[in-house]
């Protein structure tokens, strides 16, 4: 595992063994892919599906955009993680923080806090269901956090000197 930075100091992403980019520009790439896509909504039983794909397609843009907007004015990420659990203050997700004409953003980034303002992006996915153990895409998001926790802890980056250490030292 190899932790890549996306924007300056505050937020970052896993590259897992074997792969070629970042979960970050991983999952943006698959959320703008058509094939992917139109798989996804085989696979999950979705009508009305060009709407589905346009919906996905412009959130993915717009969180990107909105990510680079926050970056760029130096405006806090704390406010749009929300934790995914109460007894795991540190494990949290990302959705956009606006509603649009839709309703929510079905996309979830998450991550692990490393420090007040620092987050790392472990992987994503599109939502789809009430919580993540009822479908097989956002169960394998929380393993995934599990396995990056893990590598955290057995390579003592718990805190952040420890985690930009781990980065340059990489």
């Amino acid at each position: 595992m190899k932790i890549v930075c996306i924007f300056a100091e505050n937020l970052y992403a896993i590259k897992y063994n074997g792969e070629s980019i970042d979960e970050y520009r991983r999952l943006l790439n698959q959320w703008n892919d058509m094939e992917y896509l139109f798989d996804f909504i085989q696979i999950n039983n979705i009508e009305e599906s060009s709407d589905f794909i346009d919906e996905i397609i412009e959130d993915a843009n717009e969180l990107d955009i909105f990510l680079n907007q926050l970056n760029n004015n130096k405006q806090s990420l704390n406010q749009y993680f929300e934790n995914l659990r109460v007894s795991e203050p540190i494990i949290l997700s990302l959705q956009k923080g606006k509603r649009n004409k839709r309703g929510r953003s079905k996309l979830r980034l998450y991550a692990i806090k490393i420090d007040a303002e620092v987050f790392l992006i472990t992987g994503g996915a599109i939502k789809i269901t009430q919580t993540m153990q009822e479908h097989p895409d956002t169960t394998n998001e929380l393993k995934k956090l599990q396995k990056v926790r893990d590598f955290l802890i057995e390579n003592k980056i718990t805190f952040d000197d420890a985690f930009y250490d781990f980065i340059i030292n990489e």
